[in-house]
């Protein structure tokens, strides 16, 4: 890549990993209320995994290591995972109120579960470098 590329990818990554990191901050000491139950657990996981994306992103940009490749692969899938299970909890406590909806939030917790673990196993073949199986 030319370097002008990489200066903006490094900064974007950069400014995200620090943005999310100050947010994880912020929510870590805004306060007991809030951080009771599943959800607040997953919403604080998916701010702190998306700042060490941001991070690796980083590291990515300025090294163009592997490594660093892979962990933000890494990283990118297991947020996505935070943010699912973050949805998911809200859906399940409405649904719960509500007897009709309560399926919905089960079948939803499957396709999650089955995209989190297609997306680990897709990153790890990526950074283990094979090739498809045809």
């Amino acid at each position: 890549m030319d370097s002008h590329s990489l200066t903006v990818i490094a900064w974007s990554y950069g400014l995200s990993g620090a943005a999310y990191a100050l947010y994880a901050l912020y929510l870590a000491l805004s306060g007991r209320t809030w951080r009771e139950g599943r959800a607040a657990a997953f919403m604080l996981g998916a701010v702190v995994l998306s700042a060490f994306w941001g991070v690796a992103g980083l590291v990515f940009a300025l090294t163009e290591s592997r490594a660093a490749l892979a962990t933000g692969l890494l990283f990118d899938v297991l947020r996505f995972g935070a943010w699912f299970g973050f949805v998911l909890t809200l859906l399940h406590s409405a649904g719960a109120t509500r007897s009709a909806a309560s399926g919905a939030p089960r079948t939803l917790t499957m396709i999650a579960l089955v995209l989190l673990a297609t997306g680990v196993l897709i990153h790890a073949t990526i950074a283990l470098g094979i090739r498809g199986l045809g």
